[in-house]
């Protein structure tokens, strides 16, 4: 489906359970077929991302947020259809027990099979200012837009921090030279104003267009 999306549609939507590796070795591929069938270029497609975001202000709040994200991650693992990213990453199994879990109705259970390892390689992790600099630095180079995947309440001036981290960290990759610039920095670049729709995207979506949301 992937591979027909970036055939004959303008984008697509990716689901929030996969992982820049995922991203990177399994979906980017599908779609650059799909747009060399179409006679398209990269510039001619957008891909949509709503990554998973654990957060917060406080340690508490940073607890709960992680806590949320380790229950969704649980849920989605148990999910058939969503083996293949675990595979990728050798954790095939972990859906096989996870799925067994959720048939009995053990929610904890699932949750607690979740490990720091798998919560970091499915969400980006960390307080508010930090967020920002990670979003960029995996993903600026494979999405065009980038919203917050969040399962648990997120004050509005946590996602206004978010916004300007991502804004400063993509402002000082614009001041290195071209030549110095990792890939994840040099991400938004393929066209002018990408990584400022991101950055709007994530405001939109989450304070309905008027915190953080700015225009590309």
């Amino acid at each position: 489906m992937t591979r027909v999306a970036a055939e004959v549609a303008d984008g697509m939507l990716v689901h929030g359970f996969t992982t820049e590796r995922y991203l990177r070795e399994v979906t980017l591929p599908l779609i650059h077929d799909g747009l060399h069938a179409s006679g398209r270029g990269r510039d001619r497609f957008s891909i949509c991302y709503p990554g998973l975001v654990a957060t917060g202000d406080t340690d508490a709040d940073l607890e709960t947020a992680v806590t949320a994200v380790r229950e969704q991650l649980a849920f989605y693992g148990a999910t058939p259809a969503y083996r293949p990213v675990l595979d990728l990453h050798g954790w095939g199994d972990l859906h096989t027990d996870l799925h067994q879990l959720s048939v009995r109705g053990e929610w904890a259970a699932m949750t607690g099979l979740i490990d720091d390892t798998m919560l970091h390689t499915f969400a980006v992790v960390g307080r508010p200012d930090r967020v920002g600099p990670q979003i960029h630095r995996r993903f600026g180079d494979i999405v065009d837009r980038y919203t917050l995947y969040a399962p648990y309440p997120l004050r509005e001036q946590t996602r206004l921090c978010i916004v300007t981290s991502l804004h400063q960290a993509l402002a000082r990759a614009r001041r290195r030279p071209a030549s110095t610039r990792s890939a994840g920095h040099r991400a938004f670049g393929r066209r002018p104003g990408e990584l400022t729709q991101c950055a709007g995207s994530i405001g939109a979506v989450q304070d309905r267009g008027h915190a953080g949301a700015v225009p590309a």
